[in-house]
């Protein structure tokens, strides 16, 4: 059995977090402290702190949350995060595809592999890849992403079950 974890959020994602915990969070954590500098409150100002504090963590205690493990046999792929354990029997899947993501404003790109269930479900997984690889991605080298690899072997023993591929998002 294969195991390999993946990240299951897009850098995209992960940007819009950031930057609406940066703009609640941190805007009010500002306010506070100053506010409380010219009333002398400390307790706005520890208030302010915390909110600050909040807006820089909070964002990767997200990311970390959505992290999956992700073990692949022949038969069953098995996903496990904090909040959910999901098992897939290869014979039930439907359809699968992946797709590319270029995102603009991250160090990194996204792969989003979806997995169409016969009851009509689907199962989205994904991983990033650094801009550096991404031209081996672009060229078909899949070698390097786990999650493309398994991929490839269900789409290499189950080529019916394959939907079209998309490229650039």
């Amino acid at each position: 059995m294969k195991k390999f974890t993946i990240s299951n959020m897009s850098p995209t994602a992960f940007n819009w977090i950031s930057y609406l915990c940066g703009v609640v969070f941190g805007v009010l954590g500002i306010f506070l402290f100053f506010a409380g500098m010219t009333r002398n409150l400390s307790f706005q100002n520890v208030l302010g702190m915390i909110f600050i504090v909040l807006a820089v963590t909070l964002p990767f205690a997200f990311m970390g949350m959505a992290r999956t493990s992700v073990e692949y046999d022949e038969i069953n792929i098995k996903t496990s995060s904090i909040f959910k354990k999901r098992e897939i029997i290869i014979q039930d899947i439907q359809g699968i595809s992946y797709e590319f993501e270029t995102c603009y404003r991250s160090f990194n790109n996204a792969v989003h592999l979806d997995i169409e269930l016969k009851d009509s479900s689907t199962v989205s997984l994904t991983d990033t890849v650094s801009k550096e690889d991404t031209d081996r991605l672009v060229k078909g080298d899949h070698s390097f992403v786990p999650l493309l690899v398994m991929y490839d072997e269900i789409a290499g023993k189950y080529p019916d079950k394959v939907k079209e591929e998309s490229g650039d998002k």
